[in-house]
């Protein structure tokens, strides 16, 4: 029996995306991917992901959360590259340092978006949850874990583990 709302009901199907907060997470990544960053809206999202223009905001009040859980994310796998090279026992701690800088200079070139998302703060703005910067110190930790491992085999100067990385100098013993 129709009673006048199954319209309604077939309506609301066609935009219901089972897991919108994931998909706009990938969408948003996709983005970053193609040097898309200055292009995303929340709105932008939902016209991608084929749902209406106001449900990516059921799941992120802001484009700035949204970035904020697409930056936290990737902070993890930063952090996962960070270490599969520092546990690579088989290679001398000094190479290892190396390894960490090359391959934090390679991300940086090709992956600009990225970059500009984990590492240019303006970019995140106030709003920043601490699950962020627990995630961005995480990560950052891998490499003073790195340092440490050159100072404990004499290869370079005790000091400020924080300042030798930040500045990517760290002075040889």
């Amino acid at each position: 029996m129709d009673n006048g709302l199954s319209f309604m009901a077939e309506k609301k199907d066609t935009y219901h995306h089972p897991n919108l907060r994931e998909a706009l997470i990938q969408e948003t990544e996709k983005m970053l991917a193609g040097c898309q960053l200055d292009s995303i809206t929340l709105q932008e999202l939902g016209v991608r992901l084929g749902v209406t223009r106001s449900a990516p905001y059921r799941h992120f009040a802001s484009k700035n959360l949204l970035l904020c859980a697409v930056a936290e994310r990737a902070c993890g796998r930063f952090k996962l590259m960070l270490r599969d090279i520092r546990l690579q026992a088989q290679l001398p701690p000094q190479e290892r340092f190396r390894q960490m800088v090359i391959a934090y200079f390679t991300f940086a070139v090709g992956n600009p978006d990225y970059y500009r998302l984990l590492f240019r703060e303006p970019l995140m703005g106030v709003n920043k949850p601490p699950e962020l910067a627990q995630s961005r110190a995480s990560s950052f930790e891998e490499l003073l874990l790195m340092l440490q491992e050159c100072q404990d085999a004499g290869l370079v100067q005790v000091g400020d583990k924080g300042q030798q990385a930040l500045s990517g100098q760290p002075c040889t013993a």
